[in-house]
């Protein structure tokens, strides 16, 4: 019996002395505060365009999105020279602008939104475009570095959004130029492009 009960205990321990399971190193923190990647749709280029869409994407200090924000709005011109070609870039229709609400009161939204997180820096690809185009509708922000410099110095080259997110191979088919979907494709570039640069791999 005695024998029996020291293999039991044999058996015990056999089961119960595991391999350790490895423990994650940190995450190395990519942003020094949570972020705001935004994007604009407009009606044009012109000093008279307006912004018909807005979306936003927040992004944590490791670079993961924890909330987003999308709108559409009326603007208040919808024969501005140029307009059409502008809303086919965007696949919108006057159909879908007519039925929006105004586009003040959108974003008016964006900055509640924005001022809820605590007014958090925000950056664009092309950042002195969406502040001016938001300037014109007197919203202002806190402003970081441009999203297009950042990816330059981790992927040289030219191109817009598109050409440096297929660069970066975080895009594989064509940017649908929707407010949400450039945020986030913006968002990805900003991301990737601090990786590689965190780790020493620069194109």
């Amino acid at each position: 019996m005695e024998g029996e009960d020291v293999e039991l205990v044999s058996v015990e321990r056999r089961r119960t002395e595991r391999t350790p399971t490895p423990i994650p190193p940190p995450r190395r923190m990519l942003l020094s505060a949570p972020t705001v990647v935004l994007d604009t749709e407009t009606t044009g280029r012109s000093k008279q365009a307006e912004v018909h869409q807005i979306a936003a994407v927040l992004l944590d200090v490791y670079g993961d999105e924890v909330d987003s924000f999308s709108g559409r709005g009326r603007p208040l011109r919808l024969n501005l020279p140029g307009i059409r070609q502008a809303l086919a870039v965007s696949h919108t229709t006057f159909a879908q602008l007519r039925a929006a609400p105004p586009i003040a009161e959108v974003l008016t939204d964006f900055r509640d939104w924005w001022k809820g997180h605590g007014e958090p820096v925000c950056t664009a690809y092309n950042v002195p475009f969406d502040r001016r185009m938001l300037g014109y509708h007197g919203i202002t922000l806190k402003w970081g570095e441009d999203i297009m410099k950042v990816s330059k110095r981790a992927s040289p080259g030219k191109g817009g959004l598109e050409g440096v997110a297929k660069r970066l191979e975080v895009l594989q088919q064509a940017q649908t130029h929707q407010a949400l979907d450039d945020a986030r494709l913006a968002a990805a570039v900003l991301v990737t492009s601090l990786q590689r640069l965190q780790q020493g791999k620069a194109a």
